[in-house]
């Protein structure tokens, strides 16, 4: 039998142990309840204060398309149809995406609040907070620490880089999937330690809904991998083989059924192409969860050439953060985990194979994950000596305050469509969408000549696009 290591936790009445800090499986319960509930309700009230002057804000992008004209939603009945159709049917679009959960859930929100934007943006600040709290369990449950747990969550919370997932209405497949891919991996550990049945069943039902939710959940058997490696877990055949099955499952449905893995896209580029796109991409997604300036959507099918200096150095931050894993493993585990957990999880939008972008701020939602572990750690690490424990306290209060206010102001700009695709084109010069969006406003404010204006401007980047000429046409008549 192994020899089992300590690890510095509180007790019930909140006496500290020290020990060694080697990452285990512990329960909930080696924690002080009170710590964990205010560690909760933190959580929960700061959740909402932060994403609280979204609930008002209006449909935008694909939100016509995804609710206020998808017929599909309009009846809970229609829920079996959504199962086999893509995420766009139900409005006469076919975006080869098949996400039935996130329709459904569109579907739940109709049926309660019609095509009242308030509750559909209460849904998803419902999911940010629930994708926070399983995020905070996880790590309870493999670390039992709750300083750690509570540090990470509040960060991945309150950070910028989320108001895409979560104060857009149709970013909502994000929080959805990793709400059930946390509980999927947070139940499959549990259901490790003894025979319980009822936590397997909870595995299945949990990553089922994960992948019908968003396509990338299929990397959740690789980090189910990675915590089994990174913490020396035993690995048990029989409770891995139904989640690996049910991934193997997808992909034949997909494939066969859908004709297509991921979302389809028109592109001509080849592998060798694309590759350097993702180390830009690594690069600039790394400086935005440390200094998150200049958000923005549509970061476009750009290729880079492999002399770009961004290549480079995104290039060397990858070995960088592979050198350091392996490096520090040897002292903790987590840090392992973490830098994996990042690195794993942006495969599946890494353009191995082809994506509408080289780059989008949402699809860090789960990645994130990996990063605010580890400064997590690093707070934690500092904050138990006393003679930083003020300073750290400070700090991480004025990071929180900074990144909430940030996330507040990013949230102004998706709760009033017209700022947002002003803003959207001050970054983007050539997104035809945004300039068309914009001409529709000004025309049901009955600004004509405004509205003829950006209705050209997007037909003079796009000549072919029908849409464009009938909004044209309709400002004309």
């Amino acid at each position: 039998m192994a020899k089992k290591k300590n690890i510095r936790v509180l007790s019930e009445n909140g006496a500290k142990k020290s020990a060694k800090e080697t990452p285990i499986s512990m329960s909930m319960a080696l924690l002080d309840k009170k710590i964990v509930a205010m560690s909760v309700f933190l959580i929960i009230i700061l959740g909402f204060i932060v994403y609280a002057n979204t609930l008002n804000g209006g449909f935008l992008w694909d939100d016509y398309y995804l609710v206020s004209e998808n017929l599909r939603i309009r009846s809970l009945l229609n829920i079996p149809k959504i199962f086999t159709e893509n995420v766009g049917a139900g409005a006469l679009e076919n975006y080869h995406a098949y996400r039935p959960v996130q329709t459904a859930s569109f579907a739940l929100d109709y049926s309660l609040w019609k095509l009242d934007v308030f509750g559909y943006h209460l849904t998803n600040i419902l999911l940010h907070i629930f994708a926070a709290l399983s995020f905070y369990w996880l790590i309870n449950l493999i670390y039992a620490r709750n300083n750690i747990a509570l540090f990470a969550s509040l960060l991945f919370l309150v950070h910028p880089i989320h108001t895409e997932a979560v104060a857009y209405i149709s970013g909502r497949a994000d929080p959805l999937s990793a709400v059930f891919m946390l509980l999927c991996l947070i139940f499959y550990i549990k259901s490790l330690d003894a025979e319980r049945p009822a936590a397997g069943a909870v595995v299945m039902l949990t990553y089922a809904l994960a992948l019908f939710s968003r396509e990338s959940s299929l990397i959740l058997p690789f980090l189910i991998l990675l915590y089994h490696f990174a913490f020396k877990k035993e690995f048990k055949l029989r409770r891995f083989l139904p989640v690996a099955g049910m991934a193997l499952l997808y992909i034949i449905l997909r494939v066969t059924v859908f004709e297509s893995l991921l979302t389809h896209i028109d592109d001509s580029s080849t592998l060798l192409q694309r590759i350097p796109g993702f180390f830009v991409a690594l690069a600039n997604y790394l400086r935005l969860l440390v200094f998150p300036f200049s958000l923005h959507m549509e970061y476009g099918q750009k290729l880079f050439l492999w002399t770009y200096p961004a290549v480079a150095l995104g290039m060397v931050l990858m070995i960088a953060l592979i050198i350091m894993a392996f490096k520090i493993k040897k002292g903790g585990n987590i840090v392992f985990f973490s830098f994996f957990w990042f690195l794993i999880s942006l495969i599946p939008v890494s353009n191995i194979y082809p994506l509408n972008a080289y780059m989008a701020e949402h699809w860090l939602y789960v990645p994130s994950m990996g990063m605010f572990l580890l400064a997590g750690k690093a707070i934690d690490h500092f904050f138990r000596e006393k003679k930083y424990m003020i300073f750290v306290t400070v700090g991480f209060a004025v990071t929180l305050l900074f990144y909430s206010a940030v996330t507040f102001r990013m949230n102004s700009y998706w709760a009033n469509p017209y700022k947002f695709y002003l803003r959207l084109i001050s970054y983007v010069k050539d997104s035809e969408k945004a300039y068309n969006n914009l001409g529709v406003i000004l025309a049901q404010k009955k600004d004509y000549a405004g509205a003829l204006e950006y209705f050209n401007r997007a037909l003079s980047i796009n000549p072919s696009w029908e849409e464009a000429y009938f909004n044209l046409g309709k400002a004309y008549r």
